[in-house]
């Protein structure tokens, strides 16, 4: 778009007129909050009503804008300009490119602006802390949570951290509990002495009754609708599952297992599943947008809609300005990691951990071509990312049978009855055997050995200790 082009336009959010400097702040505000903004910025200096502005003294503008930059922005930027011709007249252009060094203020004031549509406004407590975020200066997933304290970290799960870490209980520790607490990091002390717990700690070993309190935006919304509108369709199950990081990872699980219709056939005595979505990739999905989610978004919380037709997690999502999701696709692009210390816990307590955007993008990719299922479609807006299952059709499952299991030959009649109780359950633990059955833990252990020896069942690590699944 040329010149004439864009001076035809309205003004808007890239676009500003400018008849002439009359004040340096208010040419700062203008600057600040381009510079706190999103997008590539031009500057002309036109009057509102398209009337192209007769520039006589070229050099003194550009001192005035160097001058601007240098004494009434911080930090101190340096911006770009150009001088177009139009027949016999020159016009000023200044481009404000994105910066990263966020936030910008003007120094005689101290505000923040931002620009919105064809205005500007101060920045809200929210967007200056997204803004610290933006520029790498705030990691936001380690600020202290000031309202929190001490008591509302729980020991018993501080002491599992420490066993499964260090192989070693707290009182093993020849250390105060609250030095240990500062030296894993779980707690510092701020200016009052005091110690407070950061978001990351909290969000994992904190008292689940207290976590909803502390982190606005932690629990997840679960809804499934009878038809495939989320207006005009009936709500037949709604749930806001919250408390813990791993807490609410397995409940969410729970619920999509709950709705996601499984077809299944036994082949040689091992039951063959498949289910209206894939489940390893919905895992994925959910684990990966717990961690990556935009947490500066207080009020924004992780949805999860099952459809008719398809399966939705969106979750509050804002890229830096200069990566796109064609970019994290083709993996062509920087290293971005967003909340660096949820992904190192995350990384203890669950297998397979994505680290970047790219790794798990790719991987649901692998496993939904490994298991003959769609790609989801990826959605991103201005503030969230849409990933969305679409059913698998019920044509390409119809051989998958929902007959009872049968009997395993080679099993005991104890041994069948664990198996088609853990097929059953989808996912149990051993007390959950050990009550369903009344028989010791040990006689319990040895049948599912032998599960597990033949293949018919698998081990898998969670956080409360170890589940056995089909």
């Amino acid at each position: 778009m040329n010149i004439l082009e864009l001076i035809k336009l309205w003004e808007n959010s890239k676009l500003e007129f400018k008849e002439e400097i009359s004040n340096n702040d208010s040419i700062a505000w203008e600057i600040v909050s381009f510079l706190n903004a999103e997008w590539w910025i031009i500057l002309f200096w036109v009057s509102d009503n398209w009337k192209i502005k007769w520039v006589e003294n070229i050099k003194n503008i550009e001192e005035k804008i160097a001058n601007i930059s240098r004494n009434n922005i911080f930090p101190e930027v340096v911006l770009d300009f150009e001088i177009e011709k139009i027949k016999t007249k020159d016009i000023f252009v200044l481009k404000i490119p994105i910066w990263k060094n966020k936030p910008y203020e003007v120094k005689s004031t101290r505000k923040k602006y931002i620009r919105v549509q064809t205005t500007k406004r101060e920045v809200s407590r929210e967007e200056e802390v997204r803004l610290w975020q933006a520029s790498g200066n705030l990691k936001y997933d380690n600020i202290l949570i000031q309202e929190s304290s001490i008591d509302e970290i729980d020991t018993k799960k501080v002491e599992q951290f420490t066993i499964k870490m260090y192989g070693k209980k707290i009182n093993e520790v020849w250390i105060s509990y609250e030095t240990l607490l500062q030296n894993l990091d779980i707690c510092k002390k701020w200016i009052d002495n005091l110690l407070y717990p950061t978001f990351s700690w909290l969000y994992f070993f904190g008292k689940s009754e207290n976590i909803r309190r502390r982190i606005n935006s932690s629990f997840i919304i679960f809804a499934y609708f009878k038809w495939n509108s989320i207006w005009w369709s009936e709500i037949l199950d709604k749930k806001e599952i919250e408390w813990t990081f791993d807490e609410i990872y397995d409940d969410s699980i729970k619920f999509i297992h709950k709705y996601n219709a499984e077809y299944r056939k036994i082949i040689w005595y091992k039951a063959i599943i498949k289910y209206d979505y894939p489940l390893e990739a919905i895992r994925e999905t959910l684990i990966n947008a717990m961690i990556h989610r935009d947490y500066t978004y207080i009020w924004a919380n992780i949805r999860i809609f099952m459809f008719d037709n398809r399966l939705e997690i969106i979750s509050p999502w804002v890229l830096p300005n200069w990566l796109t999701l064609e970019a994290i696709k083709s993996w062509i692009y920087q290293r971005f990691t967003r909340n660096e210390y949820i992904i190192n816990f995350a990384s203890k307590f669950f297998s397979k951990i994505a680290e970047s955007l790219w790794s798990w993008v790719n991987r649901i990719k692998e496993i939904c071509k490994e298991w003959g299922y769609l790609e989801p479609e990826y959605i991103l807006t201005e503030n969230e990312l849409r990933v969305i299952y679409y059913k698998k059709p019920v044509e390409s499952i119809k051989n998958l049978s929902k007959k009872p299991v049968e009997s395993n030959k080679n099993l005991s009649k104890k041994q069948n009855e664990i198996y088609n109780f853990i097929l059953e359950n989808k996912v149990v633990n051993m007390n959950d055997l050990e009550n369903h059955f009344g028989t010791k833990r040990q006689t319990i252990l040895e049948h599912v050995n032998k599960l597990l020896y033949l293949d018919l069942i698998k081990k898998e690590w969670v956080w409360k200790g170890v589940v056995y699944k089909i």
